[in-house]
């Protein structure tokens, strides 16, 4: 374990392993003592204040810094922090209410709705809605809602996408999980904030087929000041997180630090469920990878059957040396990005699927860019290959 473990860690970096340390809502003795370690180096805290932001591990660097380091760190960079935290935690309140305002109104018109992500783990991984930053609200919900959901977002003052606002509703209800990306995003100018409506767990090219039906029926529920809401099990946000994280090439600490929260926080993970979907859905490499970097971030062991499964797979170890290097030094190009999710698939189909669907279906940027009208919507079959073509050259 020690030898894969170095193999795939990044190359010694002070800052980065200031970083690391204080990547958690609770810090042992150990971890304690290589923070007072590390802050009676020379470091350099601008680079420090860069990442944690990039990385948006804030408010956790913070709480740990000014409870270690308070006569080690220098005051403007400590105050900084703080001003940041702060900042973060009235975001966080503000999001928490508007969140509750959205899941009222779903339920007074019939629309059942899942959570995902910045909140939900806030609350249930992290037990501290000050202690994980987001930006935005992501909601997941029925194929068959999302008219209706569209309908009422835009009557509570939010901004339809444009891929929304150029097809029509007979268009869209046509489409349904196909539409593109699987989700909208409606941004409140007024209330400066995002909701990501989710009908599908991802797009339909990234071959994760999660049907809502599914999960509903073993989601489980999150207090949320005060408030009880729906939220995926542990098993499920697991597969979820790791798919993303995966899709986005890891490339915020942030993302390795909810999966080891994740396990921190649930002792009894029914891992056979979990391996057994991770392979019907064919993102078993995705979950070991995650599981691999959140032993390597903040040393949470899985089970010896998971250990054995990443031992056995001869990409993982690959995969991870680049997300590490990624983070310490500079992110992956856009070409590298797509040879990276191609990677971290183990079938080939879905690596095929992958490849077509960047090719073939309009994204966000495609649709903002763009005016071309419905009837010459077959020019994204011309347009959407030369996009592609030039990003993998794009180095």
């Amino acid at each position: 374990m020690e030898s894969y473990t170095q193999s795939t860690a990044i190359e010694p970096n002070l800052e980065i392993d200031l970083i690391i340390c204080c990547a958690r809502t609770q810090v042992d003795q150990t971890t304690a003592k290589q923070i007072n370690y590390l802050l009676q180096k020379d470091l350099n805290w601008g680079y420090i204040l860069e990442k944690v932001k990039n990385h948006h591990l804030v408010p956790l660097l913070y709480r740990h810094l000014s409870h270690y380091g308070e006569d080690k760190v220098p005051p403007q960079i400590l105050g900084s922090l703080q001003k940041e935290a702060r900042t973060s935690l009235l975001n966080n309140i503000s999001l928490s209410q508007e969140l509750r305002n959205i899941l009222n109104l779903f339920q007074e018109n019939s629309i059942d709705v899942i959570p995902l992500k910045g909140l939900v783990l806030a609350a249930s991984a992290y037990h501290n809605l000050a202690l994980r930053q987001f930006g935005d609200l992501d909601i997941f919900i029925q194929t068959k809602d999302v008219i209706k959901a569209c309908d009422l977002l835009i009557a509570q003052g939010y901004e339809a996408p444009l891929q929304f606002t150029q097809l029509s509703k007979e268009s869209a209800e046509e489409f349904g999980s196909g539409i593109s990306q699987g989700s909208y995003d409606f941004i409140h100018q007024e209330k400066n904030l995002t909701v990501e409506l989710h009908w599908s767990l991802d797009r339909k090219h990234f071959a994760f087929p999660v049907e809502f039906e599914h999960v509903w029926k073993r989601v489980e529920e999150v207090s949320l000041q005060g408030d009880i809401i729906p939220n995926l099990s542990p098993e499920d946000a697991l597969l979820f997180l790791c798919m993303h994280g995966s899709k986005h090439c890891w490339e915020k600490m942030l993302w390795i630090c909810d999966i080891a929260q994740l396990l921190e926080t649930y002792e009894n993970i029914d891992w056979a469920y979990l391996i057994q979907q991770s392979y019907d859905l064919g993102v078993r490499r995705m979950l070991l990878l995650g599981l691999n970097l959140a032993y390597q971030l903040m040393g949470t062991l899985p089970p010896q059957i998971i250990w054995q499964q990443i031992h056995a797979d001869e990409v993982i170890g690959g995969l991870s040396s680049q997300v590490w290097n990624a983070i310490a030094y500079s992110p992956l190009s856009r070409s590298d990005e797509h040879l990276f999710v191609i990677k971290a698939r183990e079938r080939l189909m879905d690596k095929l699927r992958y490849l077509l669907g960047i090719v073939m279906t309009p994204t966000t940027k495609d649709w903002n860019l763009s005016t071309i009208p419905e009837s010459l919507s077959f020019l994204w079959y011309f347009i959407l290959p030369i996009r592609l073509i030039q990003e993998l050259g794009d180095k």
